[in-house]
């Protein structure tokens, strides 16, 4: 008869657990919905509703970083929430996705350019061909009047095919 009860018991804490990371992953399923709609504010609400149920899940915190990120860029507001999530992401999976370039551009937003060019590098270490993070890096060094290494990185990251690197190459690089 104890051996009914413990294994009910671990029967029902399983079926539980597996119920709230079920939960807690449609949440997420629903606030990925949400952000490809650009409906940011009821994405932001799945993920945090989500991170109730689990703290640690990482497609949340990467979720409320891109839809934080997106109002950053949009108009300066939430740049600390993205980069406060995207920093979660790494701790828990460094390298996930892009976080390390979404790091870099929320700093750039808010004027932190030396911290931009360490997420950066990161970044380019993680991806040698990825132009984005050149163009960034690049941009992230003439904002801060190290023009040399930005024009290095604005004419890598167009070789590498990212096109917006031309205007500030026309810009800063004559």
């Amino acid at each position: 008869m104890k051996q009914v009860f413990i294994i009910l018991l671990i029967f029902i804490t399983a079926t539980t657990m597996y119920s709230q990371n079920s939960q807690c992953d449609q949440l997420v399923n629903q606030g990925f919905e949400f952000l490809k709609q650009g409906n940011l504010s009821l994405a932001i609400d799945k993920y945090n509703a989500a991170l109730k149920i689990d703290a640690n899940k990482l497609d949340a915190h990467y979720g409320l970083g891109v839809a934080y990120s997106a109002t950053c860029l949009q108009n300066g507001g939430y740049c600390n929430e993205a980069i406060t999530h995207f920093l979660r992401v790494e701790k828990l999976e460094p390298g996930y996705r892009f976080s390390y370039r979404n790091i870099a551009t929320c700093y750039i937003k808010i004027f932190q350019y030396n911290n931009a060019v360490s997420y950066c590098d990161k970044a380019i270490k993680q991806d040698p061909k990825d132009g984005e993070s050149y163009f960034y890096r690049g941009f992230a060094y003439t904002q801060s009047n190290n023009i040399n290494k930005g024009c290095t990185d604005l004419r890598k990251a167009l070789e590498l095919g990212y096109t917006m690197a031309k205007n500030e190459l026309d810009k800063y690089c004559k």
